[in-house]
């Protein structure tokens, strides 16, 4: 079944930025979805399988257009798959590949608590966001490069391990930033 994330009502978003995401399951485990993922689309970066207490997540960079995306599973079927950028038709293009590459079979209905968890990480994204908005003018560069620099050094602090400096600097050559 493909998810149309263009339809869902899990559409957050906030001048260029979008949010959109939709939880549903799946048949397997998420050590299983790495390789489906990585065949499928090599130009995206993916971390390696991050485990808590209530959950597994695998996160995801896109260079261009500039997403980051997550699966998070809760037990071995229920699975949120979500993510963020600044271009919402390749955003929402790249998660329904991406769900049907996984097996993914959206809920019957909407999770109330999912979709407060989701607005409260949009609404620091928002202003992380206007934050961009004001470096690019000040240093006359486009919203995209900072946002997507910001985006990536995060990205590689996290779940690649780099030092603050490195992913900064690594971030910079990447966005012309």
């Amino acid at each position: 079944m493909v998810v149309q994330f263009s339809d869902t009502r899990d559409i957050l978003r906030h001048k260029q930025l979008v949010f959109a995401g939709a939880s549903g399951v799946i048949q397997t485990g998420m050590l299983e979805l790495i390789p489906k993922i990585e065949q499928a689309y090599p130009h995206i970066i993916l971390s390696k399988v991050q485990k808590s207490l209530q959950r597994d997540f695998v996160a995801a960079f896109i260079i261009e257009p500039v997403s980051e995306l997550r699966l998070s599973q809760y037990n071995l079927s229920e699975i949120d798959i979500f993510g963020y950028g600044i271009n919402e038709i390749n955003l929402c293009s790249t998660l329904e590949r991406i769900a049907g590459t996984i097996g993914f079979t959206p809920a019957p209905r909407r999770d109330s608590r999912k979709i407060e968890e989701w607005n409260s990480k949009f609404n620091i994204e928002k202003k992380r966001y206007d934050l961009d908005e004001k470096a690019a003018k000040e240093h006359e560069k486009t919203v995209q490069a900072v946002f997507g620099a910001r985006v990536y050094q995060d990205f590689s602090i996290r779940y690649q391990g780099l030092d603050e400096k490195s992913a900064r600097e690594k971030a910079a050559l990447l966005f012309d930033v």
